[in-house]
């Protein structure tokens, strides 16, 4: 990490000292283009106000005269040319000029021929001269001059020209002026030697303290915040808060800028994160803990169901089974069946309102209530009756149970019936199919306290067969919300009627989970079957 930072850090040195380097360049040659560009500006206002006077000092009807009569191919008069040649030298000593030189300009070949110059034992002037069209009027109508040349040991010269027109308006000639520059260059190369290296210097400077601030407000802190980070992803987030060291604990003085807050924010995700985990870890151990609890209820509630098999080796003419598939750890079905006395046998089952835990101990109660009243030998109405007087007394919750229950009489084939609000019972008479028995039923238990129960009274004969089950069987549901419904119960139960009660249980279950497809269970599935073959 600190390889990559030095690096980071070269990088920024790299970038800042260059891009100021650069930037400093830039800016000079910028600087010096427009700095040249004003002062060849200014030198040829002036220049151009020495060729006027020169015009104006040796008469520009002379001038003219010069020019014209040269371009007719004639000899200029020599006396003319003098007083022109004196009027140039004055002009050149007063203002200081490297060169002042009449031409005559033909417009047709952009052609000029020399006709006079000041002191022309030193000129340099060149005899002919030769432009371009765009070139020369560039040169007369812009403000830039001719490009700067190196003359002589005059040194560097700076060279303009003046037009002489006739009274058409045509170039009939052109006064040549010439300035030295070696001032001006002087200076540029002064400016050059000198400040551009203090202006170089003074942009290291700035970068160096910029390269500073940076490294101290954004590469450092960021470097530790990665080192943080690391850290964090490194550490057991699930060990406790004893255990915790906070990693992105910066320093309480630290800047409150963008990486401040970044630091803040880091710190409140890792108190946010770790309180998380401890919240989900308490969640999770109440969770296995309610688990347990299920588990060790679902075990006692299927401790108190009858176990498999008849619980009556004395009357192996009659034949009973039991089965409840919950759809939670533990819930409010029950059946039950016992012997009264040796001669009744009582046969229940129940659905409880509500799911789990406060179900099945609802279940719980109303499962003692029926045993404890059924020993008194009383009739199902009455059982239901007084067992339903002492729910309602227990019942601050309002949860109700159905409950169907018969009693039989084995010795004389009778069996009474009572129906609180439960499912409809499905008979089979001996030879026939099994078919639903749609009696009115009475309400369920823990409504009302003084509720009346009414009972049934059935004639059992050799080969009759009841099955009763919970909601949970007709109101199963596939993956298409279709309910199972009670005509799959007769379908499914006449499909194999002369089946033990065992298997009708297999067969039931075995269709209805087949109906659903891997749909869930919604509701628990509670189912006993009941023959008589006496």
């Amino acid at each position: 990490m600190k390889k990559k930072n030095k690096t980071l850090v070269n990088w920024l040195f790299y970038i800042i000292i260059g891009g100021a380097f650069i930037m400093g360049l830039v800016m000079v040659i910028i600087s010096m283009v427009m700095y040249m560009q004003s002062v060849r500006r200014i030198y040829k206002r002036q220049m151009l106000e020495s060729a006027g006077a020169a015009i104006e000092l040796a008469g520009f009807d002379d001038i003219r005269q010069l020019c014209e009569e040269k371009l007719k191919g004639g000899v200029p008069d020599e006396e003319l040319v003098m007083d022109a040649e004196a009027s140039l030298e004055q002009i050149y000593d007063e203002a200081g000029l490297t060169d002042l030189s009449l031409y005559c300009f033909d417009e047709t070949t952009m052609q000029g021929e020399l006709i006079a110059t000041a002191y022309p034992e030193r000129s340099y002037a060149s005899s002919v001269i030769s432009f371009g069209k765009i070139e020369l009027e560039r040169l007369l109508n812009a403000e830039a001059s001719r490009d700067i040349k190196r003359h002589g040991k005059k040194g560097f010269d700076n060279t303009v020209y003046k037009d002489i027109r006739n009274e058409n308006n045509e170039i009939i000639g052109l006064l040549s002026v010439s300035m030295e520059l070696g001032e001006t260059l002087t200076a540029r190369i002064r400016f050059l030697v000198f400040y551009v290296p203090v202006f170089v210097l003074l942009m290291s400077v700035f970068s160096f303290i910029t390269l500073r601030l940076i490294k101290r407000k954004i590469i450092i802190p960021i470097s530790e915040l990665t080192d943080a980070a690391k850290r964090f992803g490194n550490s057991d987030i699930s060990a406790g808060d004893a255990q915790r060291i906070p990693v992105f604990n910066r320093a309480a003085d630290s800047d409150e800028d963008e990486i401040g807050t970044l630091w803040k924010t880091c710190s409140e995700m890792e108190t946010s994160l770790y309180e998380s985990v401890r919240k989900l870890k308490a969640a999770t151990a109440e969770k296995e803990r309610q688990a347990a609890e299920v588990e060790v209820a679902s075990q006692i509630q299927n401790g108190m169901m009858p176990s498999a098999g008849a619980p009556f080796g004395q009357h192996p003419e009659l034949g009973i089974a039991g089965s409840l598939q919950q759809a939670k750890g533990v819930g409010g079905d029950f059946y039950d069946y016992f012997m009264i006395d040796d001669d009744h046998l009582a046969i229940v089952i129940g659905d409880v309102s509500g799911k789990g835990i406060p179900a099945s101990l609802f279940m719980m109660m109303a499962m003692t209530q029926i045993r404890m009243h059924s020993s008194s030998g009383l009739g199902p109405a009455a059982i239901i009756t007084e067992a339903n007087r002492a729910i309602c007394a227990n019942n601050p919750e309002m949860m109700f149970v159905t409950i169907w229950m018969g009693v039989v009489e084995i010795s004389k084939g009778v069996m009474l019936e009572c129906n609180a609000g439960h499912e409809y019972p499905v008979l089979r008479n001996a030879g026939e199919d099994y078919e639903l028995d749609e009696s009115e039923h009475d309400i369920p238990c823990g409504l009302m306290d003084d509720a009346v129960y009414t009972e049934k009274r059935r004639i059992l004969q050799s080969g009759d067969r009841i099955f009763v089950y919970s909601d949970g069987l007709p109101e199963a549901n596939n993956v298409s919300e279709e309910q199972f419904g009670t005509d799959r119960i007769l379908k499914t139960l006449n499909e194999k009627s002369s089946a033990s009660d065992e298997e009708l249980l297999q067969n039931m279950k075995a269709a209805v989970f087949e109906f659903m497809s891997g749909a869930p269970q919604f509701d628990d599935l509670t189912m006993v079957s009941f023959s008589y073959n006496r």
